[in-house]
């Protein structure tokens, strides 16, 4: 980016700028661009997207601290954190519907990155007894993507489907629609005790094992591409590339 160097294309960014565009003027929806990569979702969009990362590191841990028997089952949460990063990454615009998501974009202003925690624990309540049933990571997408697509605005609804073949009801009929206005009440009610202080906290504290993470990545990488061309011992290689790390 011209203006922030740091940040670097991502592909959630259109998805979020085209929305800004249809409610602003140009230089309105550049701004507010620039508020949300660099303010209310710091770090979401650089080479890394280490921000993003952090906040499904954090995720997680609201996940076992407030949903406990959905945790309980599934034991292993980082399946459900690479479904709900785009949930994130695009303010749930590019899973909900459109009359429905930009009521959550409405909320992330008032409340920012608060507002999107709060909503994906509520998603995840609202289907906790299909996904403790689930079996499978692909059982846990579908649940939660079919739930998603339902959710629909009443004060702005769209018109039904038509199906090719008329008389007969497919899947997606027989799901039962969700109002976005229960949803983001449900999500306030059940976890607005969650504060902007607490998440600042976990950010800081997961940004650590994040990075960490990262580097220790990094590291077994460029150990693997050099291995076979020295004959010195795995330790004493890693212990060089500490050495001369940048």
């Amino acid at each position: 980016a011209y203006r922030n160097p740091k940040i670097g294309y991502c592909q959630s960014m259109n998805i979020l700028a085209s929305v800004l565009l249809l409610y602003t003027k140009e230089e309105e929806a550049f701004w507010l661009l620039v508020a949300i990569c660099e303010r209310m979702l710091p770090d979401y969009f650089t080479c890394r997207v280490i921000g993003a990362q952090v906040d499904q590191s954090v995720f997680e841990e609201l996940i076992k601290e407030r949903l406990p028997e959905l945790a309980e089952h599934i034991p292993d949460l980082s399946p459900l954190s690479s479904i709900s990063l785009s949930w994130f990454l695009t303010l749930f615009l590019s899973i909900m519907p459109f009359e429905s998501a930009v009521r959550v974009v409405d909320c992330f202003f008032y409340d920012g990155i608060k507002a999107i925690f709060q909503l994906g624990l509520a998603v995840l309540d609202a289907n906790a007894a299909a996904l403790c049933s689930s079996t499978d990571d692909g059982q846990v997408m579908m649940i939660l993507s079919s739930f998603l697509e339902h959710v629909k605005n009443e004060e702005n609804p769209s018109p039904p489907a038509k199906s090719p073949q008329s008389g007969v009801e497919s899947d997606q009929d027989s799901v039962q629609e969700t109002q976005i206005a229960d949803l983001i009440r449900d999500s306030y009610e059940k976890f607005g005790g969650l504060t902007v202080k607490q998440i600042g906290q976990l950010r800081c504290r997961h940004r650590v094992q994040v990075l960490q993470a990262h580097e220790d990545m990094t590291k077994e990488n460029a150990l693997r591409v050099v291995t076979p061309d020295v004959s010195l011992a795995s330790q004493e290689l890693g212990d060089v590339y500490d050495l001369f790390k940048v």
